[in-house]
């Protein structure tokens, strides 16, 4: 789904005008406009900005943003964050493994 999509969409699913996104993030009506219609994208750290407003996880508007990664991502990290000591360790050393498999 293309960013302006998503935009649209999570401003709606939080019943947010476009004027109400616009102060948040300190831009003018016409600019979400522009964003939902997709006639321009804005910066990284203003994306960021609208994800926190809308409460939504970092990078969700991104056009490659993977909810079931994202999902999984978020599982694994508490998963890991409970280990402690040498299990900790080997279980990053094979996760570390496994992204060097990926990025081959």
């Amino acid at each position: 789904m293309i960013f302006a999509k998503k935009l649209s969409e999570a401003r709606k699913a939080k019943s947010m005008t476009r004027k109400e996104l616009a102060d948040k993030v300190m831009r003018s009506q016409s600019a979400i406009k522009s964003w939902e219609l997709g006639r321009h994208v804005p910066p990284e750290n203003i994306q960021r900005k609208i994800e926190q407003i809308l409460e939504l996880p970092s990078g969700a508007l991104s056009v490659d943003y993977d909810q079931g990664a994202s999902d999984i991502m978020l599982r694994l990290n508490l998963a890991v964050t409970t280990l402690e000591g040498m299990e900790k360790k080997k279980v990053l050393v094979l996760l570390e493994s496994l992204i060097d498999i990926l990025e081959e």
